[in-house]
């Protein structure tokens, strides 16, 4: 039995939700769980919920207690978008034309960004792009052509700052010490 704590987040100005994955053994079929856990600010256990999700990370929305959350790809399935409301508690999958790496919430709803595939003169292709959803998790528009993001983060109500990955090749390992500095 493993348990991690992905985050922690302010349900209101009074609870907290911390969120704890648990997987059960180390077979590769076990379900992965995700709790849920409500504590006062003074860290007095409310309760929890159960969700048979891999949570790998959520993100306060606009909306008071909605939450957007990004699980983490299976064997079977890939990386999943939810809109998850806690007031009344609802948990929403949003079908995405992409497959979610990374997700960010803005005061007018939320940014996904993730890989599509495709052809183009009969080879495949892959184009890493952001979907914008409104409040409503509906489809605005798509940024396309973009650099695969290793994080995303909102900065005010309309930048995304965007952190790319870089090839192994960019990370220059560091200088091995030479013997005249080790005497």
């Amino acid at each position: 039995l493993r348990s991690d704590v992905v985050q922690v987040l302010a349900i209101d100005s009074r609870h907290l939700l911390r969120v704890r994955t648990v997987q059960p053994s180390e077979s590769a079929d076990a379900t992965v769980y995700t709790y849920l856990e409500c504590f006062t600010r003074r860290g007095q256990f409310v309760g929890q919920l159960a969700l048979a999700l891999p949570i790998i990370h959520m993100t306060p929305t606009a909306v008071p207690y909605q939450f957007v959350a990004l699980s983490a790809p299976t064997a079977s399935t890939p990386s999943n978008v939810f809109l998850i409301t806690l007031k009344p508690f609802q948990i929403r999958h949003l079908r995405l034309s992409l497959s979610p790496c990374q997700v960010s919430a803005f005061d007018w709803g939320c940014v996904v960004v993730g890989q599509t595939t495709g052809n183009a003169d009969g080879q495949p292709v892959s184009r890493h792009q952001a979907l914008l959803l409104d409040r409503a998790a509906e489809p605005v528009d798509w940024l396309t052509d973009m650099p695969a993001a290793s994080a995303i983060a909102a900065v005010g109500h309309h930048s995304l700052l965007i952190a790319p990955d870089a090839p192994p090749s960019a990370h220059p390992s560091p200088p091995a010490p030479s013997e005249d500095a080790t005497q």
